[in-house]
Formats: structure tokens, C-alpha cells, sequence
């Protein structure tokens, strides 16, 4: 009777156990969908290396000639 018992136990723990765990995978897929893909998505639409095609013909940053002066020069760092 007892065998019986915990053999009874035993299968219907691991029936829970396996949808229990199911329940947490999905659950944890779902956090971590939720929370990565927005941040990739903001980066990949921010273009920080300024790298759309469409946006310019070249890749040339205008950028200012740098000020040389003697007070420049003083303060060096």
C-alpha cells in the first residue's frame, strides 16, 4: 500500500513539476522579450554611427578648424 502510494505521489508530482515549469519558462521568455527588445530597437533606430543610407551621399563629417592660440597653447591641460 505504501509503494503504491508514493508511486501515486511521485507521478503526480512530476505532472505538476513539468507544468509548473512550462508556466515559468513562459513567464521568463516573456520578462525578457518585454524588456531587450526595446532597448535594441531604440539603439538600432537612434543610428548613433550615422550609418543610414538614405540620409547623405558621403560619409564625410564637416567639422569646425580647430582655434590655435597662444592662450590655447598655455593651457595645454
Amino acid at each position: 500500500m505504501t509503494m503504491s502510494f508514493l508511486k501515486t505521489a511521485g507521478t503526480w508530482w512530476r505532472r505538476l513539476a513539468r507544468q509548473l515549469g512550462r508556466a515559468q519558462t513562459h513567464l521568463l521568455v516573456a520578462i525578457v522579450y518585454w524588456l531587450v527588445v526595446p532597448v535594441f530597437s531604440l539603439v538600432r533606430l537612434a543610428d548613433p554611427l550615422r550609418l543610414r543610407r538614405n540620409a547623405r551621399h558621403s560619409f564625410w563629417i564637416i567639422r569646425r578648424p580647430p582655434r590655435h592660440s597662444l592662450e590655447e597653447a598655455r593651457r595645454q591641460y
